[in-house]
């Protein structure tokens, strides 16, 4: 860990954005959600993400979110205009998030979805919502297929 930290403060430095950086550490409970509510946006683009459990809390959050198009979401996030997607590249990441940098109505009008939309599809009780409805869909098929009448 105090290698890699090392090797990113380096990396700062030497492209001269010291002055524009901050290095948190590990952040938790109010404090992480505190700097997800005042963050610009959450890059998050990862070589691999099965789900992107930090991208949901992002959009709950209200921050747009940039992500890998290996992080499972993306298709979703792009689908509903609360983030970007990027290759796995370093150019690839830098001009995407550019793009989002300088574009504050983007930015304005994704962040004005997020928050909505992480809740109506994340929520615990949206889920399991969800999953009562897919039980009674596959209780029906079942039924169905054995020539039971489903209750009136």
């Amino acid at each position: 860990h105090s290698r890699y930290r090392a090797k990113v403060e380096a990396m700062i430095d030497e492209h001269g954005v010291r002055e524009r950086t901050l290095m948190t550490g590990m952040l938790s409970g109010r404090a992480k959600l505190a700097a997800l509510v005042d963050a610009y946006m959450l890059a998050q683009p990862s070589f691999h993400e099965n789900f992107g459990m930090a991208v949901i809390e992002g959009l709950a959050c209200g921050a747009p979110v940039l992500v890998s198009d290996q992080v499972y979401l993306h298709p979703w996030i792009e689908g509903n205009g609360v983030g970007g997607v990027t290759q796995c590249a370093v150019d690839s990441v830098a001009t995407e998030l550019q793009r989002w940098l300088n574009d504050s109505a983007l930015r304005e009008d994704a962040a004005g979805k997020a928050r909505s939309l992480a809740l109506a599809t994340f929520d615990w009780d949206a889920i399991a919502r969800r999953w009562v409805g897919h039980y009674q869909k596959l209780i029906a098929s079942a039924q169905s297929s054995q020539g039971i009448a489903p209750p009136l």
